[in-house]
């Protein structure tokens, strides 16, 4: 039989679910911009659904196919998170999270960086003690090319596991 949480225990528990879904978000983030099919795949539950503003991803290979495609037409990403609005309900979640992202590409040799500000629409289900994504439906706000140039530095961002943030995050 299953206890039914009442008062501040509920309270408490409800802001733990909030934070375990903000960090699968935040989690997502890290898995698409450094190209890591794992961790992608560990924010979405084994039949998940992805409607990535038309591009459908489903099931175990949401997060290599996300891969996959985000390394067929871009160089560099970088995807954050901002405004997050959760509503729990028991074992299921509903998630609308603001995201701005750049992405450089280069076409026919030339350099150019799209802007992209869209909303993460997600249906959430905790199993096993553990939320993840059941439903996902991007929903593109605006975009737009950008012109930049590309500055170099000594340390640079790697799309793989020698990128920098392995080696104090572990995984």
């Amino acid at each position: 039989m299953s206890e039914v949480v009442t008062g501040r225990d509920a309270e408490v528990q409800e802001r733990l679910d909030k934070e375990a879904i903000r960090e699968a978000l935040m989690r997502y983030c890290r898995g698409v911009d450094r190209l890591d099919a794992e961790i992608i795949s560990s924010v979405y539950h084994p039949d998940a659904h992805d409607d990535h503003a038309g591009r459908i991803f489903t099931g175990e290979t949401v997060g290599q196919g996300l891969v996959d495609w985000m390394t067929e037409i871009m160089d560099v990403t970088s995807h954050n998170i901002t405004t997050s609005n959760i509503e729990v309900n028991g074992a299921t979640a509903g998630s609308e999270a603001y995201t701005t992202s750049m992405h450089l590409q280069t076409v026919d040799g030339v350099q150019r960086t799209l802007l992209a500000v869209a909303r993460y629409v997600d249906r959430f289900e905790k199993r096993n003690a553990e939320w993840k994504i059941i439903s996902r439906i991007v929903v593109p706000e605006f975009t737009g090319w950008l012109e930049m140039q590309r500055l170099e530095f000594a340390t640079r961002a790697r799309r793989d596991k020698s990128d920098p943030s392995y080696g104090v995050l572990g995984s």
